[in-house]
């Protein structure tokens, strides 16, 4: 009993220091704009991001994000919060970990072409997956294999 105590104790605590450094690193979007050379233009709670190649769609208080019409979820939400005394503007940020792993990456210019896509069904052996009654998700990912591999290309 005394020893999950200290587990969970232990685990708050982590949790919260986590937090704290996780949460106390955002980049404003106007300054990734600048730094991406994207014109930033606010719709209400959306926030766009946009140049030639790319179209960004960031949501206020939400991990979804859209690139070209292509779902992404973000580590951490967008934080707005309004700066300001006198004339309190809203600030919208993104956590410096997407910004780094994600936005920096996919912004790169693509010198290449994808030949190949590998897809790894998973759940082997004794792990059927998530299961709907009558229905293993291992059976189904299977199927979508055998299914895929069929396919010939020229």
């Amino acid at each position: 009993m005394q020893n999950n105590k200290i587990f969970y104790s232990l685990l708050f605590v982590f949790g919260f220091v986590h937090s704290v450094f996780a949460w106390g690193n955002f980049v404003n979007l106007n300054d990734l704009a600048k730094s991406f050379q994207l014109q930033l233009k606010q719709e209400k709670d959306k926030i766009h991001l946009s140049n030639a190649q790319s179209h960004w769609i960031f949501q206020e208080n939400s991990k979804e994000v859209f690139l070209n019409n292509t779902k992404i979820f973000l580590t951490y939400p967008i934080q707005s919060k309004l700066m300001g005394k006198k004339n309190p503007q809203k600030v919208n940020s993104i956590h410096s970990i997407d910004k780094e792993k994600l936005i920096s990456v996919l912004q790169q210019p693509r010198p290449f072409t994808i030949k190949t896509i590998v897809i790894d069904p998973g759940h082997g052996g004794g792990n059927l997956g998530g299961q709907v009654p009558g229905i293993e998700e291992k059976n189904i990912t299977f199927m979508l294999i055998l299914e895929l591999r069929s396919i010939s290309y020229p």
